[in-house]
């Protein structure tokens, strides 16, 4: 699982937090005084700091304490009018390298979540689909969602990011991710029944 972004020109590391967790059979005694294996959870975290100028255009690094998780960095610039000169395409893969075991449940990890911070803020990324639509339902889309800037895409999951003062300096991976939709509401029009209930409970003749 991975993620892509826009990094700035100026942007010349990024602080990347991994987070996941480990299983591994416990035993615990039960009220009968008989003891059964349970899987216990471990969460983990891990710092990893990435010099985007020894990305050229790949790099991969290990996850300390994590026994064999290691990122995967690609690097490239971005040439074209619809984004600033000199910007990084970066996308970063969390990649499972642990050495193989009998017990394979216990090799894997669960739960895995990137984050990134940038001290500069992230580029947005334009999306081009919206001008070569030929849906009206695809134009009228592009054309309500303008405004509202997209600043990552996931691997294998989803994305978030956080915005302050119109600012975004954190992106992460996201499994189930979350978004704020606004409520749409219909006009009040003078002699005109618009709710759905009343609407619904008309037969034919009453509808027309």
């Amino acid at each position: 699982m991975g993620l892509s972004f826009l990094a700035s020109k100026e942007a010349d590391k990024l602080h990347v937090t991994v987070r996941w967790g480990d299983y591994a059979p416990t035993p615990i005694e039960g009220s009968d005084g008989k003891s059964s294996s349970v899987w216990q959870r471990t969460p983990c975290t891990a710092e990893v700091e990435v010099p985007l100028a020894e990305v050229s255009p790949r790099s991969e690094c290990a996850v300390p304490n994590s026994d064999g998780l290691r990122l995967h960095v690609v690097k490239r610039q971005v040439s074209t009018g619809r984004i600033p000169l000199g910007t990084q395409a970066v996308s970063v893969f969390l990649v499972n390298r642990r050495t193989p075991a009998e017990d394979r449940d216990s090799r894997y990890a669960f739960q895995a979540e990137i984050e990134v911070h940038s001290e500069h803020p992230f580029v947005p990324r334009p999306d081009p689909r919206g001008a070569q639509a030929n849906e009206w339902d695809d134009k009228v889309a592009d054309l309500h969602y303008a405004d509202v800037p997209e600043y990552a895409t996931g691997h294998g999951v989803s994305a978030e990011w956080e915005l302050l003062d119109d600012h975004c300096r954190v992106v992460r991976t996201a499994w189930s991710p979350s978004a704020d939709v606004e409520k749409t509401e219909t006009a009040e029009i003078p002699a005109v029944e618009l709710s759905m209930e009343r609407l619904g409970a008309l037969n034919g003749a009453d509808a027309t």
